[in-house]
């Protein structure tokens, strides 16, 4: 719609650049794994502030200086078709009409103001996967830290009481113990043999004869 009128509503002063250099997607590499998972609970919250601008809030440096290049160009034609309210959060959204509401709040002196539109996007991000409602009563078997997540260990197994038997894996919804790559989709593969390899060893330690010691 070559004609229409876009209003951005970012809280910062504007948006933040994805950082996609070599050394920071390092932080991606299999190996990268048991650096976060060894690691102490300190040093995981510094590896997640360090690196969290690798995939989370952020914006591709080109998508950035496209936008600016856009907004500079409306702003020499005097067209104001693309604005951004900086500094600015949504308060509250209702229809009046057959338009929306949004109110604004702006953050310098938390003035509220309306903005009528007809099209709401709210980019606000998602929720880490939790699998609880995936196990059902399986749930209360399944061990949880201080902070109330699971308790994985190495191989994405989650922790559980003695009475469960079988094994429960996680392909997700892990990166409180092994790190930003758990989220990401190019390291399925990887994720996918480290737990065939833990259900295959497991299998081989169930089966495996015991041994006896005799004593004369």
């Amino acid at each position: 719609m070559p004609h229409a009128e876009v209003s951005a509503i970012i809280p910062s002063y504007g948006y933040c650049v994805a950082d996609d250099t070599p050394f920071a997607n390092e932080v991606f590499d299999p190996e990268a794994i048991d650096d976060y998972y060894y690691a102490t609970e300190r040093t995981r919250e510094a590896l997640w502030r360090y690196h969290s601008n690798t995939n989370y809030s952020v914006v591709d440096d080109s998508v950035i200086r496209d936008l600016y290049r856009r907004s500079y160009e409306d702003d020499l034609r005097d067209v104001g078709r693309l604005r951004f309210l900086r500094l600015t959060r949504v308060a509250g959204v209702r229809s009046v009409g057959a338009q929306t509401r949004v109110s604004l709040r702006a953050g310098i002196d938390g003035d509220l103001r309306d903005l009528d539109v007809d099209v709401l996007v709210c980019a606000t991000g998602y929720a880490a996967m939790e699998p609880t409602g995936l196990l059902g009563d399986l749930d209360q078997y399944c061990l949880r830290d201080e902070a109330g997540r699971y308790r994985i260990e190495r191989d994405y197994r989650i922790v559980t009481a003695p009475e469960m038997q079988c094994g429960i894996y996680l392909q997700g919804g892990t990166e409180h113990t092994h790190g930003l790559s758990s989220s990401l989709l190019s390291n399925i593969a990887v994720r996918s043999g480290e737990i065939i390899d833990s259900i295959v060893a497991r299998s081989a330690e169930r089966t495996a004869p015991c041994a006896v010691l005799a004593e004369a």
